[in-house]
């Protein structure tokens, strides 16, 4: 069980320098204070059960709302014996999806000898095996002027002979190695020991151990940087040691750009030829220790997990291959060894506005044989797209978080030669037409510099509208109502191309092709009359024309005297009643409380003297209320006119005015149909000028 007093936990290691390991919570770390490892309760007489705790320079804990579990590294205890070899490890497993804590005896035949899943809870159970607690503010991570939370991680086993065979915690002679990994077969991250527990009495016992004192624990293939190596030899034992002699070995895949450096520099020896540390030490007594130094600025060759040295000391009386040691090793990552990509499944193509459902698979797939750490993929969704339903997610590993049209999917470790995926499912819809890209992401990792990726996106093609749309309405005198007849229609399309002629009595029907038309009214003694349709929704549009009779307005060649205002001739006139029809999407539980049409800027070119091109460009509007809340949405168009011009209109100038008279929508599901009705006056005006008779 772990104590219920905190002061009960028993002090194995006192201090572990902040290494500043990469990420924080695989960093141990203690001083004389605040000590860095523990166990519990007294070895001796032997325990029923025996729980250890260690302290994290960071929280181990996932960064999720929605679950409270370990962070996907391994964290544990090594049990090794006075000659460095190593009897069992003890893990907390969470490099999977399935969290375990193991005991694994490493002698031959090696064997699984304890083998229990666990889950964590928050606050802890008292039937909890594994926990995390909250340990206060002391060390740093990262920036040494910023304190921040610190962890202790608690983990307990039965201590029987099933789980540690030929193993006895009272009486065998070993010493504990906190250790934190990246893996779980491999120990590539810190790894600290303490002092031998029941020393032989009467034999020469020697305590060997390596350790990175500075340097990075993890660089990027062919980055430059300096390392500190450590080598601690301690008589632990009860008589004197002689004939000590040290050999250690540097590793042939590191590039060395500074000659490496000894401390004490008297005494050891370097054979830079075959990388050969050589130091004869001689004798120490009970209690006596020697340390070397080696110092070196270097390259590291290869990727993976890299020990930088490794070496034995032999000793009169020891055991004929002496006491091997070795440090904890770098990581090496690689660099561009990070693919992503990302599959569409659902339909292609869809129409505009059309409801459907899709799901985006994302997978990141690292194609070198060494790890990856701190994957980070960023994805936000085409601002074109509207959700339906919110996005269900399905990861194969990593946290996900959602916000909005953001997703943020996060991987401590990606495995060499392996990938992992996230599954991203909604239904909705596409307010614009083209081809268009679900979303585009971005994807960065330690020594991945931050790179793009994108879908192939879908084709989205323009709501399907009936082959003819009617335009119909009575044709009226201005003023007095009376029905008209005889009144001839023209046709023209958007570039004032004639398509059709025909007169008509009292009311007029047209069948149209979607599109921008121009439809001119004519009969003698009435003014022309126009009236524009731009047809992009399936409604039929009823709309009367009213046309004005012509009166005299001026006599050029009247000698009456009571004239005194100025003003120009008009050339020609255009009186033209525009008919916006279109439709938009809009979410199906959206209840629309205000809908305005917008013109935003009008632009006007005559064109060889024949033809009045007119460009409106107009916003759209509305005001709607989803999930309780207040929302707004815009969109634009740019509707284009053409008018002929039956005169010449040289020598005149050009005045408009244009103005919406109207607006009506309808939603039907998420289709928001919506007509606007535009008044367009625009005169071509002689730079002649008349008088005006004013009585």
């Amino acid at each position: 069980m772990f104590p219920v007093n905190p002061n009960d936990w028993i002090t194995y290691i006192t201090t572990a320098l902040p290494r500043n390991e990469h990420p924080c919570w695989v960093d141990i770390v203690g001083d004389l204070t605040r000590n860095a490892a523990f166990y519990y309760p007294a070895i001796s007489p032997n325990p029923s059960e025996i729980a250890f705790r260690m302290r994290l320079n960071g929280d181990p804990i996932k960064v999720n709302p929605n679950s409270y579990e370990l962070k996907e590294f391994v964290w544990g205890v090594q049990i090794v014996n006075n000659f460095n070899q190593l009897l069992f490890t003890i893990r907390v497993n969470a490099s999977g999806s399935n969290y375990r804590l193991q005991v694994i005896k490493e002698t031959a035949p090696s064997s699984i000898t304890y083998d229990v899943p666990f889950s964590l809870n928050y606050p802890p159970l008292s039937s909890d095996i594994v926990r995390v607690v909250d340990a206060g503010k002391y060390f740093a991570c990262g920036n040494p002027e910023n304190l921040d939370e610190d962890y202790f991680l608690d983990f307990r086993v039965p201590n029987n002979s099933t789980v540690f065979p030929g193993f006895d915690f009272s009486s065998s002679t070993y010493k504990l190695c906190y250790f934190t990994s990246t893996q779980p077969n491999v120990v590539n991250k810190e790894y600290i020991c303490g002092s031998l527990f029941n020393p032989p009495i009467g034999e020469p016992v020697l305590c060997v151990k390596k350790e990175i004192v500075s340097g990075p624990d993890s660089i990027c293939l062919d980055d430059i940087d300096s390392w500190t190596l450590r080598i601690t030899v301690e008589n632990c034992g009860t008589v004197a040691v002689n004939n000590i002699i040290l050999t250690d070995v540097l590793n042939n895949n590191i590039n060395f750009l500074t000659p490496v450096t000894l401390v004490p520099s008297l005494g050891p020896s370097y054979d830079s030829n075959t990388r050969t540390i050589t130091w004869n030490i001689g004798t120490l007594n009970p209690g006596e220790k020697q340390l070397l130094d080696i110092s070196f600025t270097a390259q590291l060759a290869v990727c993976g997990h890299l020990i930088l040295n490794t070496g034995n000391v032999k000793y009169q009386n020891g055991p004929d291959d002496g006491i091997p040691f070795q440090d904890e090793g770098v990581l090496s990552l690689a660099e561009d060894e990070l693919q992503v990509t990302k599959e569409i499944i659902g339909p292609d193509p869809v129409e505009n506005c059309e409801i459907e459902t899709w799901t985006l698979r994302i997978k990141a797939e690292n194609t070198n044989v060494c790890d990856i750490t701190e994957v980070l993929i960023v994805d936000e969704i085409n601002c074109n797209f509207n959700f339906e339903t919110p996005i269900v997610y399905n990861a194969s590993n990593g946290l996900v978080i959602l916000h909005d049209k953001k997703i943020i999917w996060s991987l401590d470790l990606l495995y060499g030669n392996s990938f992992e995926t996230l599954d991203l499912t909604f239904s909705g819809f596409f307010d614009n037409s083209g081809h268009q890209i679900f979303n585009k992401g971005k994807a960065s990792a330690f020594c991945i510099e931050e790179f793009d990726f994108s879908d192939e996106g879908i084709e989205v093609i323009p709501s399907i509208l009936p082959e003819n749309i009617e335009v119909t309405g009575q044709i009226k005198e201005c003023g007095t109502g009376q029905l008209l007849t005889g009144v001839l229609v023209t046709v023209y399309d958007s570039s004032c191309k004639e398509i059709l002629s025909q007169s008509f009595d009292e009311n007029y029907t047209l069948y149209l092709k979607p599109g921008t038309y121009t439809i001119k009214f004519t009969k003698a003694g009435y003014y022309t009359k126009f009236l524009n349709v731009i047809i992009n929704s399936d409604g039929d549009i009823v709309h009367d024309i009213h046309m004005n009779k012509k009166v005299l307005c001026y006599s050029q060649g009247s000698s009456n005297t009571n004239l005194d205002i100025l003003a120009g001739i008009v050339k020609y006139k255009i009186d033209a009643d525009i008919i916006f029809s279109n439709a938009v999407c809009l979410y199906t539980d959206a209840v629309i409380e205000c809908l305005t049409d917008v013109i935003d800027s009008v632009k006007c070119k005559v064109i060889c003297n024949s033809k009045l091109l007119v460009t409106l460009l107009m916003e759209k509007d509305i005001i709607y209320k989803l999930n309780e809340e207040k929302n707004f949405k815009y969109f634009t168009d740019e509707i284009k006119l053409c008018y002929p011009l039956e005169i010449n209109i040289v020598n005149t100038d050009f005045k408009y005015d244009v103005n919406i008279a109207d607006v009506s929508f309808c939603k039907d599901g998420n289709i928001v149909e919506n007509m606007a009705l535009i008044k367009f006056k625009a005169h071509f005006v002689d730079n002649q000028d008349i008088c005006i008779n004013t009585k």
